[in-house]
């Protein structure tokens, strides 16, 4: 999948990139592609565990938070509510800024912690053989 962005270059860059593309037979978006390095993202084994860990805290601290938060989205981080806001873009944000390299839950406060979903199995019935001959 592809986004389309506007991208703001300096004059100088813009121009030394056209150079370059243009020297190797390439559109400016293709050079650019090819010529973007980005870092690869170790992901942290940890990552599951902490993130369980502060579901785990969520569902303890779920009573006082109904009391006092009820609808709200709060941030989880080390087992505590660090934040609280009524818009999660707004917290996301600021639990970003707050905690960059550490994974904070953030989750809406509602009657009951969970929402359980049931599905139900379908079971294929097989017709039974006719055992009378006639």
């Amino acid at each position: 999948m592809t986004k389309a962005i506007t991208l703001y270059l300096p004059d100088p860059i813009f121009e030394k990139a056209q150079v370059l593309a243009s020297m190797q037979n390439l559109a400016l978006h293709d050079y650019l592609l090819t010529t973007i390095a980005l870092p690869e993202i170790a992901l942290d084994p940890l990552t599951d565990a902490v993130a369980e860990a502060e579901e785990q805290a969520f569902r303890e601290l779920h009573p006082q938070l109904v009391q006092h938060y009820p609808g709200q989205y709060v941030a989880i981080a080390g087992g505590r509510v660090v934040d609280r806001d009524a818009d999660q873009v707004t917290l996301y944000r600021r639990a970003r800024l707050a905690y960059p390299a550490q994974f904070v839950l953030i989750a809406q406060v509602q009657p009951v912690p969970e929402k359980v979903f049931v599905f139900r199995s379908p079971r294929l019935m097989h017709e039974q053989p006719n055992d009378y001959s006639v």
